[in-house]
C-alpha cells in the first residue's frame, strides 16, 4: 500500500507538471495513460484511480471545454462518494473543486451549495485548516459575484483569519486572501482601508514568489484598480501596464487573467479620453473571454455592456446596440443561474437600461419602453408574476385612469456626461422627454434629499425644491395635463426624493398639485391594483417594545446612530440594549385600536417575536387586513436580507435551551430575510411607522430593497414607510388622520396621505403656531403599491 501511494503522488505530480508549464493537452494524456494501468490495476472504484482522475476536470477546463469539464467534475464527485462517502474529506475538497468550476461557468447558485456542504464537512471533520480558508476564500468571491459585497467582505476577513492561524502571515495565500479582501474594500470604495491591504500582500508575494509571479501581478493590477479609483490614472496605468505584461509573460496572451488586465487597463484609457486605444484593448478582452468562458458567464454580460457603453457615448449606435442586445440576451440566461431574490438584480450591473437609452438616442421610443420595463423590478417580478416577464404597455395603461399618470426617469451617468430623460405613461399614450442634466444637477437633488433630512429654514429648502421640479419635471408639464393622481416609480437621481415636497412654477408644494404614490415599476403598479382587495378584516397593531430590562432616558427623536443600526442588524446584545425608547408609539397604537373594532394589539412586552411567530404557525396572521409596526425597522444599507424590525427584548428564550430543544432561535430580532423566507401575508397595507423605514440597499432597477420591498414580495399589496427620521409626535398625528380617512373607505390610500398631510400641516398648538408646516414633519411617509 505504501508503494502505491508513492507511485500515486509521483504520477500526480508529474500531471501537474504539466499543467504548471501550460501543457494541458500533454497533461490530459499522460493522465488518460495513468488512469487505464490503474483502471487495470485496481478498477475504477479504487481510492487511487479516484484520487488521479480527480484533476480530470481543471485539465480540461483549462483547455475550455467546459461540457466535458463539467461531466469530470460530476463523474470525480460520484467516485469520492463511492470511494470515501459523503462524510469524508476527500468528498469535500471535490465539492469545493466543483464549485469554483460552477462559478468559472456562471452556475453561481450551485457554485455556493458546493462550497457551503464544503465548508461544512471539513469543519465538521477537521476543524480550520488551509482547506476552510481556501474554501471560505472561494466562497467570499462567489457571493461577492452575486453581488453581496457586505457577506463577500466578511467570508474573506474570516478566511485571511483562518490563512494566518494556520500557514502564517507571509504564505503566499495568506497574501493573496489579503489581496482579495483589499480588491472588495475598493470596490466597496473603502480606499484607505483596503489600500494598506494591497501594498502588504504585494510586498508579501514579491518576497515570496517574485515580482513575476502571476499572483504577484494580479496584486500589483489590484493596487491599480485601487488608484483608477481614486482618479490617479498616471500611477494607475503604469501599475496595470506592469501587472499586464507579467501575466502574458507568465500565463500566455489567451489566459483570462490577461484579459481582465486588457479590461481594466481599458477604463484607463477611457477615462484619459484615449479611446481607439481603449476599444483595441476591449475588443481583444473580448475575444478571449468569449473563449475562456460559457456563453451566459457574467464577464461576458459585464464586458459586452461596457464596451456598448463605450460605443454609445461615442455616438456609435449601431454598435452599441449590437453589443447591449448581446448583453441582455447574456443576463437573462445568466441571472437563471444565480441564487433567487436580490442576488439576481446584484450579480452584474443590469445592460437592461443602458440598452433602453440607445434606443432612445435612436428615436424608438417603443423599443426603449420595452427595455425600461426588463430593467426595473425584476425581483418582485420574478417572486410574485407567473411570467416571470414584465407587463405589456397596454396592460399597464388600461390600469390607470383618465386624471392618472405613471412618471419615472432613466438616468445613465457618462464619462463627463450625463443622459436623463423624463417618462410618462397615461391611458392613452406614452411621452419621453430628453433633460438637461449634469454632475452639478445631480448634487442638487442629493442637497434637496438632504435639506428635507432636518427641520431647516424653509425658504433654502423651496428654493431647491422649485429647481429639482424644473429639471427633473417641468419638461413634461404637458403630458401632466389634467392628472390629479400622480404614480412615481422612483429610480436615478430621484430615488429616495419626496417628490410632494417639490415646489411648481406658481412655487406651490406639489402635494397641494396632485395626490402622490409610488410603485417599484409601472408593471408592479398595474399588477397590485389588480389584485383583489380585502376591504374589511381585522388590524395588527405593534408597538413600544422595550429594548431593555433597565428603564431608560427617553429620546425626543428616535433617530438611532448608524454604528448602533450596524451593530443590531449583526445581532449586537450591546447595540440593541443601546436603541431609544419609544413611548410615543404606545399612544400612536392606543389611539388606532379605538378605530377598529376588529383589532390585535401587541404592546410593550407583548409586541415580541414568540407572539408574531404563533400567530404565524397558527396561519393567523395572513387574516390581517393591516399590519402596523411602530417600533425601530433599522434598515441595512449594504445587506438587502439583514434590514430589521426591533422588537421586544424582554422574556426572550434562553438560546442555548433553544438549541438544546432543536426550536427555532427567538432573538426579538426579525430580518428581511426572515420575513421573505418564512411569512405569508393577504394584506391591503402594511405600515412601518419607524425611521427611514423606505429605505435599503440601492439596487440598480430595484429601488431601495429593504422592508417595503419585502414586504411587497410576502403577500402585502401597498406599505406605507418612511423616507427619513420621524419625530412621535407628528406621527402620531399623521397616522391617525391617515388611518381616519383611509379606513372610511371613501378614501384611497393617496387620498389618505393627502388629508394626513394637511392635518398635520394646519394643525396649531396651544400658542396658536403651525409647529408641523415644514415638510420635514408632513413629507417622510411615502405609499408604495395598490393606491387604492
Amino acid at each position: 500500500m505504501a508503494a502505491d501511494s508513492l507511485l500515486l503522488t509521483q504520477q500526480s505530480a508529474t500531471v501537474d507538471s504539466l499543467c504548471d508549464l501550460g501543457e494541458y493537452a500533454a497533461a490530459e494524456s499522460s493522465l488518460t495513460a495513468l488512469l487505464s494501468q490503474w483502471e487495470a490495476r485496481s478498477g475504477k472504484e479504487s481510492i487511487e484511480w479516484c484520487d488521479l482522475y480527480s484533476n480530470m476536470g481543471r485539465i480540461l477546463r483549462a483547455q475550455n471545454r467546459m461540457e466535458d469539464a463539467g461531466a469530470a467534475y460530476r463523474a470525480a464527485l460520484g467516485c469520492r462518494k463511492a470511494t470515501a462517502g459523503e462524510h469524508s474529506l476527500a468528498y469535500g475538497s471535490a465539492l469545493s473543486d466543483y464549485g469554483v468550476f460552477l462559478s468559472r461557468n456562471g452556475e453561481l447558485a450551485r457554485a455556493e451549495l458546493a462550497f457551503r456542504e464544503s465548508l461544512r464537512i471539513t469543519k465538521e471533520l477537521v476543524g480550520e485548516t488551509e482547506n476552510v480558508a481556501i474554501t471560505l476564500n472561494n466562497l467570499a468571491l462567489n457571493v461577492q459575484d452575486q453581488g453581496n459585497l457586505a457577506a463577500a467582505e466578511e467570508l474573506l476577513r474570516e478566511s485571511v483569519r483562518v490563512f494566518e492561524s494556520t500557514v502564517g502571515e507571509d504564505h503566499p495565500n495568506t497574501a493573496s486572501a489579503m489581496g482579495s479582501l483589499g480588491r472588495l474594500l475598493t470596490m466597496r470604495d473603502k480606499l484607505d482601508e483596503g489600500e494598506p491591504l494591497i501594498r502588504r500582500a504585494l510586498s508579501s508575494l514579491e518576497d515570496e514568489l517574485g515580482p513575476e509571479h502571476p499572483y504577484t501581478a494580479i496584486t500589483r493590477r489590484d493596487l491599480g484598480r485601487l488608484h483608477w479609483r481614486r482618479g490617479e490614472d498616471e500611477l494607475a496605468e503604469a501599475e496595470l501596464r506592469r501587472s499586464l505584461e507579467n501575466l502574458v509573460e507568465a500565463l500566455g496572451p489567451e489566459h483570462a487573467q490577461v484579459a481582465m488586465g486588457r479590461h481594466d487597463l481599458a477604463r484607463v484609457l477611457l477615462d484619459q479620453g484615449r479611446r481607439d486605444e481603449a476599444m483595441a484593448e476591449l475588443q481583444s478582452s473580448l475575444e478571449v473571454r468569449d473563449r475562456a468562458f460559457a456563453a451566459n458567464s457574467q464577464v461576458q454580460v459585464h464586458l459586452r455592456r461596457e464596451i456598448g457603453e463605450a460605443a454609445f457615448e461615442a455616438g456609435d449606435l449601431e454598435s452599441a446596440l449590437d453589443l447591449l442586445r448581446g448583453a441582455v440576451q447574456r443576463f437573462e440566461e445568466s441571472r437563471k443561474q444565480t441564487a433567487a431574490g436580490v442576488n439576481r438584480a446584484t450579480f452584474v450591473k443590469n445592460p437592461w437600461a443602458p440598452l433602453a437609452a440607445t434606443y432612445l438616442e435612436r428615436g424608438d421610443n417603443d423599443e426603449a419602453w420595452d427595455a425600461l420595463q426588463w430593467a426595473q423590478a425584476r425581483v418582485l417580478i420574478d417572486a410574485l408574476l407567473e411570467s416571470h416577464a414584465p407587463l405589456e404597455r397596454s396592460t399597464i395603461a388600461a390600469a390607470l385612469g383618465p386624471d392618472q399618470a405613471i412618471v419615472g426617469w432613466l438616468d445613465l451617468p457618462m464619462r463627463g456626461d450625463f443622459r436623463s430623460w423624463v417618462w410618462v405613461l397615461r391611458a392613452d399614450g406614452l411621452v419621453w422627454v430628453r433633460l438637461e442634466a449634469s454632475e452639478a444637477e445631480r448634487a442638487r437633488i442629493g442637497r434637496f434629499r438632504s435639506a428635507l433630512s432636518t427641520p431647516g429654514p424653509l425658504p433654502p429648502l423651496r428654493r431647491l425644491g422649485q429647481d429639482v421640479y424644473r429639471s427633473r419635471l417641468a419638461p413634461a408639464a404637458k403630458a401632466l395635463d389634467g392628472v390629479e393622481h400622480l404614480i412615481v416609480v422612483p429610480s436615478g437621481a430621484m430615488l429616495g426624493v419626496a417628490v410632494g415636497a417639490l415646489v411648481d412654477g406658481g412655487e406651490g408644494w406639489l402635494a397641494d398639485r396632485w395626490r402622490i404614490s409610488y410603485a417599484p415599476s409601472a408593471s408592479m403598479f398595474a399588477w397590485l391594483k389588480g389584485r383583489t382587495r380585502r376591504e374589511d378584516g381585522p388590524v395588527l397593531l405593534v408597538g413600544d417594545p422595550p429594548f431593555t430590562d433597565a428603564p431608560r432616558e427617553i429620546a425626543q427623536l428616535a433617530e438611532v446612530s448608524d454604528g448602533v443600526v450596524r451593530g443590531v442588524t449583526q445581532g449586537d446584545r450591546r447595540a440593541v440594549a443601546a436603541l431609544p425608547a419609544l413611548p410615543g408609539t404606545r399612544v400612536e397604537v392606543e389611539r388606532l385600536a379605538r378605530r377598529w373594532p376588529e383589532h390585535t394589539v401587541l404592546l410593550g412586552p407583548d409586541a415580541s417575536e414568540q407572539n408574531l411567530r404563533t400567530l404565524l404557525e397558527s396561519g393567523d396572521l395572513e387574516r390581517y387586513r393591516v399590519l402596523h409596526f411602530a417600533t425601530h425597522a433599522l434598515v441595512d444599507a449594504d445587506d438587502a436580507d439583514a434590514s430589521t424590525l426591533v422588537l421586544a427584548q424582554t422574556g426572550l428564550p434562553d438560546p442555548l435551551e433553544t438549541l438544546e430543544r432543536g426550536s427555532q432561535l427567538l432573538d426579538g430580532l426579525v430580518t428581511t430575510a426572515e420575513i421573505r423566507e418564512n411569512w405569508k401575508l393577504d394584506a391591503d397595507l402594511v405600515v412601518l411607522s419607524a425611521c427611514r423605514s423606505a429605505l435599503g440597499r440601492e439596487v440598480l432597477g430595484e429601488g431601495y430593497v429593504g422592508f417595503g420591498h419585502t414586504f411587497l414580495e410576502v403577500g402585502a399589496r401597498a406599505t406605507l414607510v418612511s423616507l427619513w427620521g420621524v419625530p412621535d409626535r407628528a406621527t402620531v398625528q399623521f397616522m391617525d388622520a391617515f388611518y381616519a380617512a383611509w379606513k372610511s373607505r371613501a378614501a384611497s390610500g393617496p387620498e389618505a396621505v393627502a388629508t394626513a398631510v394637511a392635518a398635520l400641516r394646519s394643525y396649531r398648538d396651544a400658542d396658536g403656531r403651525l409647529p408641523y408646516d415644514h415638510p420635514y414633519y408632513w413629507a417622510p411617509f411615502v405609499l408604495m403599491g395598490d393606491p387604492r
